[in-house]
């Protein structure tokens, strides 16, 4: 989970891939994109494309596309653009990722590699190792051309239809306000200012300017960029060196903890994909629903909010995890790992004569996912009872009041903006002079009052009470219970 050779990402279970074809009536596919250049380059500028796939990822994902066609050749079999949706966020790399999955599904020898290409580049996050092995010799037979794929990225979808993926800061104002909160709460100051202070002086000591969470994540992503991409490491930082290993985990925590959030915004960032899943199963349980392969290309803030709400990954047992292999003990949580380059989730839908039921796996291995299953498989009833409350009780209308950013006023002239301004600038002198004008006849009073001018005053002239007005702004931090279903009753 925390190795970062190029040569192994992660070999989770999936035994029996191929000898073990399972038949479901449909499958829900979410993809990470394949390994991608640095978002940024100001750790590492031997980039000349950031933020864009490497023939790498193009590799893993065709392979990931040869997988999908073994393990589900029943399903596939004679399958028509019509059972097919296919969805990717707007981002090249998820667009290209999803083309080369599809070339992996369903093409025969049309896709070509480089001449003397590493197997490794073919590195997924999941096997039966044997599997893969002969896969890759079959593909390194096939005619060798210089691989610089650039498939023409296919208009997959329309641009509202992007929130079914990706619930960001991008377009979702409660996350946006969320997420913004999180950098100076008191559990990333005590990560920052503990557990990574010593990396981030020790890479200071080698002259990259790291301090704080938001360049960890930055430095990070360039160390594993060039891992993936099988390039010689950073100066000062062997892949397998700890300095390196701490600096991935801090990356890879502050993405973990950054991007769940808690219960409520979790529910936020689910909602769309989640709905539409209970919407196709119950119409596929009915025979109302023709599809049979669903494909979606995401980001690994597309699959994170999913490995939370199943209770499989948070920024906890990442922790613990972590600490137990600095130790050299066996992983407290197993199941709980990064969603490293092309990881997936898929849910499986099974008829099952008349009593349908799901199955999701996340890199190949089964996990529960629904709370009151007994094991991994969870029927659709299970399903529909407990989605108000996976969900946090969220309706299509409450979501999108959430999501939107409250109204703004709009400033038609110039006149709009000076006419407030000029009441509140003569508001404050009326006010100040009404204060002068107090003051001085308090302070006259109380001087003829002394030296007996005002034997007895008729009325006493007492001093006004100062007041104190106090704005207080209050808002969330990580060390605060958030109150859900106040958030939602003011929705």
């Amino acid at each position: 989970m925390f190795k970062i050779s190029s040569s192994i990402l992660i070999i989770s279970l999936l035994l029996g891939l191929v000898l073990c074809k399972e038949s479901p009536d449909m499958i829900v596919v979410l993809s990470r994109h394949g390994a991608r250049e640095p978002l940024n380059t100001g750790y590492d500028n031997s980039w000349a494309n950031p933020t864009q796939i490497t023939d790498v990822g193009i590799e893993e994902h065709y392979m990931l596309g040869k997988v999908l066609a073994s393990k589900y050749s029943e399903l596939l079999e004679n399958i028509t653009t019509d059972e097919m949706f296919l969805q990717s966020t707007y981002a090249e790399r998820t667009q290209m990722s999803l083309s080369a999955q599809l070339y992996g599904l369903f093409s025969s020898n049309s896709h070509k590699h480089k001449a003397g290409q590493n197997k490794q580049d073919f590195k997924i996050p999941y096997a039966n190792q044997t599997m893969i092995n002969e896969i890759i010799d079959d593909i390194m037979d096939q005619s060798i051309i210089p691989n610089k794929l650039q498939f023409i990225p296919p208009k997959l979808h329309t641009k509202v239809e992007e929130d079914l993926i990706q619930i960001s800061p991008h377009n979702c104002y409660y996350v946006e306000q969320r997420q913004a909160e999180r950098f100076n709460d008191s559990t990333n100051q005590e990560m920052e200012k503990t557990y990574l202070k010593k990396t981030f002086a020790k890479l200071q000591g080698l002259g990259y300017d790291v301090k704080d969470m938001l360049e960890i994540k930055e430095f990070g992503d360039a160390l594993i960029s060039r891992e993936s991409a099988n390039l010689p490491p950073l100066k000062g930082l062997p892949y397998d060196g700890k300095l390196a290993k701490d600096s991935i985990f801090g990356f890879h925590w502050w993405n973990i903890y950054n991007v769940v959030g808690r219960e409520y915004e979790r529910s936020v960032k689910v909602f769309p994909l989640y709905s539409r899943m209970v919407e196709w199963f119950s119409g596929k349980a009915e025979g109302t629903n023709p599809l049979k392969l669903v494909l979606l290309g995401g980001h690994e803030s597309s699959i994170f909010p999913f490995l939370n709400l199943y209770n499989i990954t948070n920024h906890t047992c990442y922790t613990e995890n972590y600490k137990s292999i600095e130790a050299g003990k066996p992983l407290p949580f197993p199941d709980c790992s990064f969603p490293e380059v092309a990881s997936q989730l898929i849910w499986e839908f099974y008829s099952n004569s008349g009593s349908p039921y799901v199955k999701m796996l996340y890199n190949g291995k089964a996990l529960k996912f629904c709370r009151n299953s007994e094991g991994v498989e969870c029927s659709l009833d299970t399903l529909i009872e407990e989605f108000p409350e996976t969900v946090s009780h969220l309706t299509p209308e409450k979501w999108q009041q959430i999501c939107s950013k409250p109204p703004v006023t709009v400033i038609q002239s110039e006149f709009d903006l000076v006419l407030p301004t000029m009441m509140m600038i003569f508001g404050a002198i009326i006010g100040l002079i009404s204060y002068l004008l107090i003051s001085k006849k308090m302070v006259i009073s109380h001087h003829q009052y002394a030296k007996g001018i005002l034997e007895e005053p008729a009325e006493s002239v007492k001093s006004p009470k100062s007041t104190t007005i106090e704005t207080q702004m209050t808002f969330e931090n990580a060390n605060q219970t958030e109150d859900d279903s106040a958030v939602a009753a003011a929705v």
